[in-house]
């Protein structure tokens, strides 16, 4: 938010308190809290106009991803920089090539630089459409990115803009009280990150190895992660997600799915119904009141729950495999977790999954196991493995909200002599 220290005059608003309708945005827009306008700074206009022209109509708000009409176009010192006001950290999510906090936080200077040098390359070397050109030169396009980023670093280290305000490993660890299950592992030398031990034998991943020593103290163990949670939530949420009631339901197609032989296509394409804030905060609270009618109507006695599911399977597949948790490997996980977590527990999953689904999908432990009346979330680290971000942000949220059992494996490097791992204590 900037906040400007210029008085109003002639009855014109000077636009005191501007929001960013969705700061994730590259080229970003602004409501006046006061008159309601909506707009995007100057200091955007070059890139807006140059690169990415279809950005400058709307904008997407951030908590409902409903569309927002920009009505003031571009104005002078509307965003923080131009006001002369800190601009807040806003890292984004951490996917393959972009894991390092320079990335994740100076994501928005290092795409908008790239984008306009790359411009210039395009106009001296004949190249109409900057976007396509990425494609046909990704080339050059990569090589002035790495001079970008290069620089971002310098400039980083010089003056940083940004402070990093995530929290340590360690102190994600003492923060949610989690347990540590630390366990001797033989590692190969120079193997890599896909098998790099050693158990039984047999060469593994540090996910089989885990289970190795779980089953080895009597527990049942399954690959967990996303997947299983995201079937989970498409059967038992299909009926308050797809409502017909819901006005802004409407049909979504989307593509991929090969092996799924049941879904009926057209021209190639799988259909389902969404409304067009699906897994957003404002999805959830523009229908909290159907939210809780329908987590009521599902059974509280685990029995019956695991019924509704497999009855629930069939009228639920599009929107499952819209979330890409269909296959019957993933169903039969899901039906699993609500089998040994019970109803009440899964319902509770159900529910912090739909708050805000598209930012709490991720991030969940490797394994589950259990025993008797046992059952435990497992996270795996080997050696020097660290935390991601979404698996930091998962615990936290976990810690806080779900309140699901829940360790940390950590394998550390040993030698040969030292291959027996010791007990798993749970």
């Amino acid at each position: 938010m900037a906040t400007a220290h210029h008085p109003e005059h002639d009855g014109v608003c000077e636009h005191p308190v501007l929001v960013a309708v969705n700061p994730f945005e590259l080229i970003r827009k602004y409501r006046c809290g006061r008159c309601g306008e909506v707009m995007m700074c100057a200091c955007d206009e070059e890139l807006g106009r140059r690169v990415l022209p279809h950005q400058l109509e709307a904008g997407t708000d951030l908590s409902t991803q409903g569309r927002v009409p920009v009505t003031a176009g571009f104005a002078d010192r509307a965003c923080a920089a131009c006001r002369g006001d800190d601009e807040p950290a806003l890292p984004v999510a951490e996917i393959r090539g972009r894991t390092s906090k320079i990335k994740r936080y100076y994501w928005r200077e290092i795409q908008s630089a790239t984008l306009l040098r790359f411009a210039d390359w395009c106009d001296e070397n004949g190249e109409g459409d900057v976007l396509a050109a990425r494609t046909s030169a990704r080339l050059e396009y990569e090589r002035i990115e790495g001079d970008v980023l290069a620089e971002v670093k310098c400039l980083h280290a010089a003056s940083p803009k940004y402070h990093y305000n995530d929290p340590s490993q360690e102190d994600v660890i003492r923060q949610c009280g989690l347990q540590v299950i630390n366990v001797p592992g033989l590692y190969v030398k120079g193997a890599g990150r896909d098998r790099p031990l050693v158990v039984d034998g047999q060469r593994s991943s540090p996910e089989e190895f885990a289970s190795v020593m779980l089953r080895r103290e009597g527990f049942v163990v399954m690959r967990c992660e996303s997947l299983p949670l995201q079937a989970l939530y498409g059967v038992l949420m299909w009926l308050w997600v797809q409502d017909p009631s819901d006005p802004l339901g409407k049909p979504h197609y989307f593509g991929g799915r090969e092996d799924l032989t049941t879904a009926p296509r057209w021209n190639g394409m799988i259909g389902t119904v969404l409304p067009d804030d699906f897994g957003t905060e404002g999805h959830a609270r523009r229908r909290a009141t159907q939210l809780d009618e329908h987590l009521d109507l599902l059974p509280a006695d685990t029995a019956e729950l695991l019924w509704l599911f497999d009855y629930w399977v069939r009228p639920s597949s599009t929107l499952c495999a819209y979330l890409w948790a269909y296959t019957p490997f993933d169903l039969d996980r899901a039906r699993q977790l609500i089998e040994v977590l019970g109803a009440s527990t899964t319902k509770r999953i159900c529910r912090f999954l739909a708050e805000s689904y598209w930012s709490r999908y991720l991030g969940w432990p490797d394994l589950f196991a259990y025993r008797e009346a046992e059952a435990m979330f497992v996270e795996v680290k080997w050696s020097k493995d660290r935390l991601s971000q979404q698996q930091s942000d998962w615990l936290r949220a976990n810690h806080t909200e779900l309140h699901l059992p829940v360790r940390l494996m950590k394998i550390h490097r040993t030698t040969a002599a030292d291959e027996t791992a010791s007990r798993v204590e749970a």
